[in-house]
């Protein structure tokens, strides 16, 4: 009986500590999402690539350049008429408080290259011969051919332009044409002109920052090639894009004389 005590014993202790080790297993494995290292490189197709996919959040301000928060310390390299109407333009919006140059009011979609400002979260998918980019913003999709294709001869003038990308190492260069014109940089109303023409320059600088430095050449508007450099953070784990439909609760509606409204309520009580 002695024995069969200290046996049974024994097993309790054993059992004890497997209960203990598959406690501490269990708990490893509910905390490991939340601390899960994301790969550093992805195979795409045959070729082995930095891993853009995921979900990405923008740092820095709202405005074309991130580092400037103030519409009047904003400085584009415009030609002297260009930045003239921009000086009239913003100098009013700051006096009256009433902004008539911002077209996504109205549920128009905000378009290249004032869509990688993503007011909201930005995923990146990565398929052979292609990278496409979703904004959260208005649902905007960019389709970015990695497939070696030039830009078409007469392409279709869209909101999103027409994408090509290489591989520089690993930096995603980008080629953008064809973006509509009556699109602005960002809230504050910059213009550009039908001939813009944009080159980005994607990489990671480690596995959870993304860098877009974005080159806007204008040969009507500005005086040299405009560069301003945005930095994303990885979403964290669980964290995914979400609907946005403008129309369904259109929040500030144009109004008549052109500025823009809020609406608080879905209803008129």
């Amino acid at each position: 009986m002695q024995h069969q005590r200290m046996a049974h014993a024994r097993v309790a202790v054993i059992l004890a500590a497997l209960a203990a080790l598959l406690v501490g297993v269990e708990t490893i494995g509910a905390e490991a999402p939340a601390k899960a290292q994301v790969a550093a490189r992805v195979r795409v197709g045959d070729k082995t690539l930095p891993n853009f996919n995921g979900v990405w959040i923008r740092t820095g301000s709202f405005l074309f350049d991130p580092a400037v928060r103030d519409p009047l310390k904003m400085n584009p390299p415009y030609k002297p008429e260009w930045m003239k109407a921009f000086d009239e333009h913003r100098q009013r919006v700051a006096k009256t408080g009433v902004n008539t140059l911002d077209p996504t009011a109205g549920c128009l979609p905000p378009g290249m290259p004032r869509m990688m400002s993503v007011v909201y979260p930005m995923e990146i998918l990565m398929t052979p011969g292609q990278v496409t980019l979703i904004t959260e913003w208005m649902g905007q999709i960019r389709r970015i051919y990695t497939d070696g294709r030039p830009h078409p001869e007469d392409p279709d003038i869209t909101y999103v332009g027409h994408s090509t990308g290489r591989w520089d190492g690993g930096t995603l260069v980008i080629d953008t044409v064809a973006m509509k014109e009556d699109t602005v940089l960002d809230q504050t109303g910059m213009k550009h002109s039908a001939d813009i023409h944009v080159i980005e320059r994607m990489r990671l600088l480690d596995a959870q920052t993304l860098e877009n430095q974005l080159t806007l050449e204008d040969p009507v508007a500005f005086t040299r090639p405009w560069t301003v450099t945005r930095v994303f953070k990885r979403a964290k784990p669980g964290d995914e894009m979400r609907e946005f439909v403008c129309l369904e609760n259109n929040r500030n509606p144009i109004k008549a004389d052109g500025s823009v409204g809020v609406i608080l309520q879905g209803n008129d009580k």
